[in-house]
């Protein structure tokens, strides 16, 4: 998938998108990165595991109800740069697949 299908947006747009939220997650995390794939079927974001310094990234994708969820996700990595190419990776696989919606 080409870089340009994903989109970096503010954390407003993202917000405006209704996110799935871990109610846990904003006490050990900052976000500080957002994107959109050009379809809006796939969103997600890069943050900073605050207890142990390292980063994850987060997609969700919409289930039958066009609500977000998180389909995909990874932790403990070692940069920034890392998460962020880890991130672009899984989501030109998910688009890839063809899927749609993701129950």
């Amino acid at each position: 998938m080409p870089i340009e299908s994903i989109q970096s947006i503010s954390r407003v747009a993202f917000e405006e998108l209704h996110p799935d939220r871990s109610k846990t997650s904003v006490w050990f995390q900052q976000e500080v990165e957002w994107y959109v794939e050009r379809s809006r079927l796939l969103i997600g974001c890069i943050a900073r595991n605050l207890q142990s310094d390292d980063w994850l990234f987060v997609v969700q994708g919409r289930d039958e109800r066009g609500r977000f969820h998180e389909v995909e996700s990874q932790a403990h990595l070692a940069t920034h740069e890392e998460a962020r190419n880890a991130f672009r990776s899984a989501v030109s696989q998910l688009v890839a697949t063809g899927v749609k919606v993701f129950p």
